[in-house]
């Protein structure tokens, strides 16, 4: 299967409602990992749009989670921050569990805070939203590890 084809297989069963759905989804996985590892990084933006907050199958979707985490965290957040502003309007809950994954690691809160260093002010401010939301949400785990994150990224 070509990659542009594994993805559209992806989205097309991303609710993943029925046994065939899931059983096309584990199948298009499977053929994206079998693809070179410099196209599987190249498509991880195109992934991230994958991700249902509507699945069925739950536990497919955490699959997902856990392929994306296996590419990299070097390769895949930069990604991640990326698309935060356009997934964030449909995909929170997925999102959220990226962003606590990563705050729940120092390697994950160094990285993030390193590339909210450079980032765009829009991208910034969606992932500011998003991060003080999981802060409000998890008050007593996430309050400190968000404001590391967020520290020296304020903008003018």
């Amino acid at each position: 299967m070509l990659s542009n084809e594994v993805i559209l297989t992806l989205r097309n069963n991303q609710i993943l409602a029925t046994k065939e759905e899931v059983r096309n989804f584990d199948i298009a996985l499977s053929a994206l990992t079998e693809q070179p590892l410099d196209t599987q990084i190249s498509l991880i933006p195109e992934i991230f749009f994958v991700f249902n907050d509507s699945c069925i199958y739950f536990e497919v979707m955490w699959g997902l989670l856990h392929y994306v985490e296996s590419l990299g965290i070097e390769e895949y957040v930069p990604a991640l921050v990326e698309v935060t502003p356009e997934l964030s309007k449909s995909v929170n809950d997925w999102l959220e569990k990226f962003y606590i994954r990563l705050l729940i690691s120092e390697n994950g809160r160094v990285l993030l805070r390193s590339i909210l260093l450079h980032t765009q002010k829009d991208i910034l401010s969606a992932v500011d939203e998003l991060l003080a939301g999981v802060a409000t949400k998890h008050a007593g785990d996430f309050t400190e590890r968000v404001a590391f994150v967020l520290s020296k990224n304020k903008r003018a």
